[in-house]
């Protein structure tokens, strides 16, 4: 895991570290991957929270990922009125699949 966190994390496609990393990360409850694969994110969270490109990842955050990120203080983003929003977006979306 030491190896993930310092040398492939960092060097990946910030998709990849989304896709595989973070998921398998807080599915297995490694601490150190997720604290690493967060602050990859971290640096991109404007455009992960304000792009199309993003959205969908965005919105099939489980709860537990987003507390993860939610808990970062490392977020990288303009305003911190935009990640309102984002989290509204994300509890909107949660409570309308529910209702399916």
């Amino acid at each position: 895991l030491d190896f993930a966190c310092f040398y492939i994390i960092p060097k990946v496609q910030l998709k990849d570290v989304f896709h595989v990393w973070f998921q398998y990360a807080t599915k297995c409850y490694h601490q150190c991957l997720t604290k690493s694969c967060i602050q990859a994110l971290a640096l991109k969270m404007d455009e992960i929270i304000n792009s199309l490109e993003w959205e969908a990842e965005w919105l099939s955050l489980d709860n537990d990922q987003l507390i993860e990120i939610l808990n970062s203080s490392c977020l990288v983003v303009k305003d911190e009125y935009d990640m309102w929003l984002a989290v509204i977006k994300w509890l909107t979306n949660q409570r309308e699949s529910k209702q399916l």
